[in-house]
């Protein structure tokens, strides 16, 4: 089953020449931060011009890096499911080429709960996954696949069991992970600074009843908490550090602090020995 790309031409530029000049400049304005061994990214998911370089920022910590799939956890922003939702098989289009699905990667997280769904219609008109791709592209080259996981709400002990299924990939040096989300969402400039920062903490803390409960408490924010929360538990007791690489948001790129304000963090996972 192949996947056509739903947001070329619009969060990014539907002509590869295009595509590939802009990743070219994103990445030459990355932060120069360059950490090793990384095992997962937190990257965000607007369009380019707002959060590209700080998306180029994290998926640089996975330059050089001997990886062959990718695990991308990312929110449903338009279908309301209980559960993650994992495509198991084919492919996704991107105007760089076509990226395979690693169905047998994918097979196992289906088969590890019941809480992981096989339907692709999650996956339908959402953003947060696609815009994900075309950075793995251009940092791992055409042979690198993907496990796309798009998170829904969570129901009792759903988190936990998903954890302990992406938990099997936590040792396995072939396979990374990239968290899709954003941060902040308001009208607040000075709040998505203390907010952002209360929120990078907690992850960065790595606990992550922590980081649920203060979500669910609305002290901190982040649209991909599902997947932050998930890869966290996973992550729990495993030698998993993380490494902070760039933040922004909305206001600072484009110079208007008094509209709508989105926030943008780079995180980098590290694998210890």
């Amino acid at each position: 089953m192949i996947r056509y790309p739903e947001f070329a031409g619009s969060f990014y530029p539907e002509d590869k020449k295009q595509l590939e000049d802009m990743l070219e400049d994103l990445f030459e304005g990355a932060a120069r931060k360059k950490v090793k061994h990384t095992k997962a990214v937190l990257s965000p998911h607007a369009g380019y011009i707002y959060s590209g370089k700080i998306a180029a920022s994290s998926y640089m910590q996975l330059k050089d890096e001997d990886i062959e799939t990718v695990i991308i956890l990312g929110p449903s922003h338009h279908y309301v499911f209980y559960g993650a939702s994992i495509w198991k098989e084919g492919s996704w289009i991107t105007p760089l080429g076509e990226v395979y699905i690693d169905t047998e990667r994918a097979t196992r997280l289906l088969s590890s709960t019941k809480y992981f769904l096989d339907d692709v219609t999650f996956h339908r008109r959402e953003h947060s996954i696609e815009v994900q791709l075309p950075f793995i592209q251009y940092v791992l080259g055409k042979d690198v696949k993907i496990v796309p996981v798009v998170f829904g709400f969570p129901e009792k002990g759903s988190l936990n069991a998903i954890g302990e299924g992406l938990s099997q990939f936590i040792d396995d040096d072939k396979v990374a992970f990239a968290i899709s989300s954003d941060l902040y969402h308001g009208y607040s400039y000075d709040e998505a600074l203390r907010m952002d920062g209360f929120t990078r903490d907690l992850i960065m803390s790595m606990d992550a009843k922590a980081f649920y409960k203060n979500i669910l408490e609305e002290k901190a924010m982040a649209c991909g908490a599902m997947g932050i929360t998930a890869f966290l538990l996973a992550a729990e007791k495993r030698g998993i550090k993380p490494v902070f690489i760039d933040y922004t948001n909305s206001a600072e790129v484009t110079g208007d602090y008094t509209g709508y304000v989105v926030g943008y963090l780079s995180l980098a996972f590290l694998k210890e020995a």
